[in-house]
């Protein structure tokens, strides 16, 4: 089941030198999303298809073949089996052997794949040179279906371990009780463990950890923020191993914003950041709902058209369930994730990550409340499934410090339309009152210049600091100045030559030349005499005696008489002359123009 709350660790990817205080340079130091600890789909899932066969090449249905040799990440395996059926997208087997390494000969696996080539889960796996591979294991205690696995490399270091546990006994208030496909992943009892390439490794579970960098950098601290429904940034513990200096370091689109140096004896403890956290996540996929299974909250909440409960669909919902009123009674670092709606993570979400004091944000601190657009249920007939979408939605965000639970300094923004892809809401503006910059270069803008004489409040502006179009409201062509409205109603910015490169939306009809044959071959037509139909033709009458010896006897017969020809006259090619060129009079040329428009830069 696809797990929606999915982990999410960061790769420090630079490493030098931090900002001791808030005015220095901020480190360039980027963190970027890397793998999901519980999303992995891991090695026993083994499909044979013709793309990964070696030899033969093809199987044929209800033949029987001693050796099968295929590969499966990058490794060449071997097993005999009976070609049940191709069903066009993998083979089905039958008495499939274990699968064996092609060059030793040694077990992959001690069981044999069921007929579509899967392994069980349950079933070791190993490397070719026996060293054990991968092995899960999954056991039932109250409350919970209990799983843990561990993965191990050809030298038998240690590569990934998850411990966790599923299930939620008690019906949910709104979506009833034994609701298909409903679970509750909650950590396990011990910390994950997951390395990556380049010496990257992370220790810690779904929400909290830390990551070790190949740089020396440890990174600790609520993953989960990172995530961007969640607001895409957080506040972090950074430690650097070689030189044992520490720091608090607030993080904004993996972007550190905000920094302070800090105790080492104060890094986090990952045990018990687990223990404070009090989010249920329910990964919701909901089968062939109907209306017979779901209360009118549920529809309310899911918004799915009325007609299509009668019908069977496929969809996934993330639930979030926490407590937004809960109390913060110890100082220090802490984080509270709940819906604006305090029932479904769909619906928004807020976040409150940082230092606490008295219950409140004091000093390095991160809030985000991300408020959905009503949700669009989108239906795909072709494969019936669909998902929640959301049209877009609205961003409350603050990161830097603050005081007493008010922000005091950093990064502030709210912004509509958060989702856009003409928007980067990340990327702080060069000026005050704009919530955003553009996320890519205007393309309309042309090598043309325009000077501000002409320039006036009908043409759009842009400005390529802030990569926006914008209607200027003013243009002061004496002082060289323009001025526009900013995101803040009532409020202007004043842009001039110091403001860089500002392009206008300029018109202009651009003469242009084409050639034209200067003479042209032209047909002369002569009449022809032609026959257009002929008339039906009259049926006539003859009378003829016959002398017979009782008297004279008249006979008759009838005819049709020719009908009449009309003819007409048809105009057809007689022959080819050369004329002079009527359109371009024999001078090759036509002079031609047209309308074509640009951003042209500003000259002032």
């Amino acid at each position: 089941m696809k797990n929606y709350l999915a982990t999410l660790v960061v790769l420090l990817i630079a490493s030098y030198g931090l900002a001791q205080k808030v005015g220095d340079s901020i480190p360039q130091v980027e963190f970027n999303p890397a793998f999901d600890l519980n999303g992995f789909e891991f090695l026993p899932r083994v499909t044979i298809h013709e793309k990964n066969l070696i030899s033969p090449k093809k199987l044929e249905e209800g033949k029987k073949y001693d050796r099968i040799e295929f590969t499966h990440y990058g490794k060449k395996l071997w097993f005999s089996a009976k070609c049940k059926e191709n069903n066009g997208l993998f083979y089905e087997f039958k008495n499939a052997s274990p699968f064996k390494y092609v060059e030793n000969d040694a077990p992959f696996a001690a069981e044999g794949p069921d007929k579509n080539g899967y392994i069980p889960n349950s079933v070791p796996i190993y490397h070719g040179n026996g060293q054990l591979w991968y092995e899960e294991k999954m056991w039932d205690a109250a409350p919970a279906q209990h799983y843990s696995s561990v993965a191990f490399n050809e030298d038998g270091s240690l590569y990934r371990q998850l411990t966790y546990y599923y299930g939620k006994q008690e019906p949910h208030p709104i979506f009833g009780e034994k609701s298909p496909g409903m679970v509750t992943p909650v950590p396990g009892y011990t910390p994950n463990y997951q390395t990556y390439p380049n010496g990257v490794s992370y220790m810690g579970y779904q929400h909290v950890g830390t990551l070790y960098t190949s740089e020396g950098w440890e990174i600790t601290g609520f993953m989960t923020s990172l995530r961007k429904r969640f607001g895409n940034g957080g506040v972090f513990f950074i430690a650097n191993r070689a030189t044992n200096l520490c720091y608090w370091a607030t993080v904004l689109n993996y972007k550190i914003i905000f920094i302070q140096p800090a105790d080492c004896t104060e890094k986090p403890d990952i045990q018990e950041l687990n223990e404070n956290w009090d989010v249920n996540q329910y990964d919701w996929d909901v089968d062939a709902f109907s209306k017979s299974k779901v209360t009118e909250e549920a529809k309310q909440a899911f918004m799915v058209p009325d007609e299509h409960w009668d019908k069977k669909w496929y969809f996934s919902l993330e639930v979030l369930e926490a407590n937004a009123d809960r109390e913060i009674a110890k100082d220090g670092y802490h984080v509270k994730v709940f819906p604006v709606t305090n029932r479904l993570g769909e619906d928004g979400s807020m976040v409150e990550i940082g230092m606490y004091k008295n219950g409140k944000l004091h000093g390095q601190g991160f809030t985000a409340r991300i408020d959905y657009y009503p949700g669009v249920y989108n239906l795909t007939k072709s494969s019936k499934s669909g998902e929640i979408l959301f049209l877009n939605a609205r961003w409350d965000l603050m990161a830097g410090t603050f005081e007493n639970g008010n922000f005091k300094q950093g990064r502030k923004f709210s912004t509509e339309n958060a989702y856009s892809f003409e928007k980067d809401i990340f990327t702080e503006p060069a000026y005050d009152n704009y919530d955003f910059v553009g996320n890519k270069e205007n393309s309309l803008v042309t090598g043309a210049t325009i000077g501000i004489n002409e320039v006036s409040m009908k043409h759009y502006v842009y400005i390529k600091s802030l990569k926006r179009v914008l209607s200027p409201i003013s243009v002061d062509k004496a002082k060289g100045v323009i001025t526009v409205q900013t995101d803040r109603p009532g409020t202007t910015q004043d842009f001039n030559i110091a403001d860089g490169d500002i392009y206008a939306w300029d018109t202009r009809m651009n003469s242009y030349k084409e050639t034209c044959p200067t003479v042209k071959r032209v047909p002369v037509y002569r009449e022809k005499k032609v026959l257009l139909y002929t008339l039906p033709g009259e049926v006539k009458r003859t009378e003829y005696r016959v002398a017979m010896m009782s008297g004279t006897k008249v006979n008759s017969s009838y005819y049709v008489a020719p009908g009449k020809e009309v003819y007409g006259t048809k105009s057809e090619v007689d022959h080819y002359e050369t004329q002079t060129c009527p359109i371009c009079k024999g001078t090759g040329v036509l002079y031609k123009s047209k309308q074509s428009g640009g951003y042209a830069k500003v000259v002032f």
